[in-house]
């Protein structure tokens, strides 16, 4: 990850929405990432039939507070999870992608004075306002959206998987879940990474926001390439 997206794209720290769909006053032509300052330009491969997501309003995250039982509590997307292990380290700022908000979760660098500043590995968790599409629909467009925010250059998408899953509650129910994976390929002048290991969750907790566990592991720390399935199998909704 090159960036914490802060101001890039239509939506900048405390903004709201993803790109409006196809058809309405302000329309995006295509499903696509939103150009950044540079004008880099992804190339995704959509789900088939999964329009693109209205935008919605997101309240300001609350900050998790670290507990005695080892866990991350992020009490703006409901949920908990064990963070990777050290040398692994808490985020202190919010992370923001056009629509979404991540608040919580662990980063590591993987690439010390790139372009942009350090480059990292990261595994964050968050929220983004829920639509009336598909999980799964809105899981490709959040892949879509972060690819066009945090990555340099010309990234281009390769998918891996894609399936539906069901997350643990804390009160013994269960929760609809869609799991993306996919790989980066990347080539930015100063940027040493070649390829990324992406893996985004999004969970339906019932609530107005979709909460989102996002992992990102560049191929210069690829020994922390299980780091976001170690964290996906501990993920509970509180």
């Amino acid at each position: 990850m090159a960036n914490r997206g802060d101001g890039i794209g239509p939506v900048a720290a405390g903004g709201s929405g993803l790109p409006t769909p196809t058809g309405s006053s302000s329309a995006s032509p295509s499903v696509s990432p939103p150009a950044s300052p540079s004008g880099r330009q992804g190339q995704p491969q959509a789900v088939p039939g999964c329009p693109l997501p209205a935008g919605g309003h997101l309240a300001a995250p609350r900050r998790f507070v670290p507990t005695k039982d080892g866990q991350v509590h992020d009490n703006d997307a409901h949920l908990t999870y064990a963070p990777p292990n050290a040398p692994w380290q808490p985020i202190q700022d919010t992370w923001n992608a056009p629509g979404m908000r991540f608040g919580s979760g662990a980063y590591v660098i993987a690439q010390r004075g790139a372009p942009s500043g350090d480059y990292y590995a990261t595994l964050l968790s968050g929220t983004v306002a829920a639509e009336g599409n598909p999980t799964g629909c809105q899981a490709d467009t959040i892949a879509t959206v972060i690819q066009g925010t945090f990555y340099p250059g010309e990234a281009t998408r390769q998918n891996a998987s894609a399936k539906p899953l069901l997350i643990p509650g804390e009160d013994g129910s269960s929760y609809g879940a869609y799991l993306i994976r996919y790989v980066l390929r990347i080539n930015a002048r100063g940027y040493n990474v070649r390829t990324e290991q992406v893996s985004i969750l999004v969970i339906n907790t019932g609530r107005p926001q979709l909460s989102i566990v996002y992992g990102s592991i560049p191929d210069l720390v690829r020994q922390y390439n299980n780091v976001p399935d170690q964290t996906f199998a501990t993920v509970r909704v509180q």
